[in-house]
């Protein structure tokens, strides 16, 4: 019997539309309200765990209906699920106990699906999104992954941190310097790039000094190697590139020297 309530509830939402005469993102909203209501009561009252992730999934449609409804711009439905995990995840790490137990594992596992997703969509979107809008998506995304990262000290989820935090970077970096048209705006850019790279050099030559971290640290210097290396062709369209392929040569050099050491 609850399970047909249940089951009905999203078509109300539609009767709302074609029958109430309410625009699509007022119903969706009433609809995600009243169905995360009914369907936390039912996941508490019933122990199921399947309608624990369908309440998680009401979470989700609550968000992204209020921003249908303040039709704001598409990236703000990116966020807005990224940041559904963020507030899930820190609350699972911080207060477990504000939640019951049969939520545990619905919201400690919201981010690992909604992130990726989210990112992935994005960047089909492409067109329709600016660069502020990748800054701030992929810093939300950073975010996310570091509240993981607290809970579980996973190294792969280290490794997924530094990852977007330094694309992240390189974002804010290319708005900042205003593009990659003109020869100043090439040189501040290139800097930038293997800046971050060498940070990432640094740091994991910091951390291979630990044994168990030696083989994953060992790739990750390969990795920024190979950034500083990349960066070589994007000196040739500047003036005195030789002295920007110099820099990374010596840099190439000093993170050999310094894994050897």
């Amino acid at each position: 019997f609850v399970g047909t309530g249940l089951a009905i509830l999203p078509f109300v939402g539609l009767a709302l539309t074609s029958l109430g005469g309410l625009s699509g993102s007022t119903a969706w909203l009433i609809t995600s309200t009243v169905g995360l209501v009914l369907y936390g009561l039912a996941a508490v009252r019933l122990q199921s765990q399947l309608v624990s992730y369908l309440t998680i999934a009401f979470v989700l449609s609550l968000a992204m209906s209020a921003v249908s409804t303040l039709s704001l711009g598409i990236v703000w439905y990116f966020i807005v699920v990224i940041g559904v995990s963020v507030i899930c995840n820190s609350i699972h790490f911080l207060r477990p106990s504000l939640l019951p137990k049969i939520f545990w594992q619905p919201v400690e596992q919201t981010g690992i699906l909604t992130t990726p997703i989210a990112l992935l969509a994005s960047l089909v979107m492409g067109s329709q999104m600016d660069i502020f809008m990748y800054e701030v998506l992929f810093g939300v995304a950073t975010a996310h992954y570091l509240v993981v990262w607290l809970e579980k000290r996973s190294v792969v989820y280290e490794l997924v941190i530094r990852t977007l935090a330094h694309i992240t970077l390189l974002i804010v970096a290319f708005d900042f310097v205003g593009g990659y048209s003109t020869p100043q705006q090439q040189i501040a850019f290139n800097i930038a790039w293997v800046s971050l790279a060498s940070l990432q050099i640094i740091y994991s030559l910091l951390r291979a000094s630990s044994q168990p971290q030696k083989r994953i640290e060992s790739l990750g210097i390969v990795i920024g190697m190979g950034l500083i290396a990349w960066n070589m062709p994007m000196w040739l369209v500047v003036e005195n590139s030789s002295r920007g392929v110099a820099l990374d040569l010596t840099l190439i050099g000093l993170a050999a020297l310094g894994a050897t050491l």
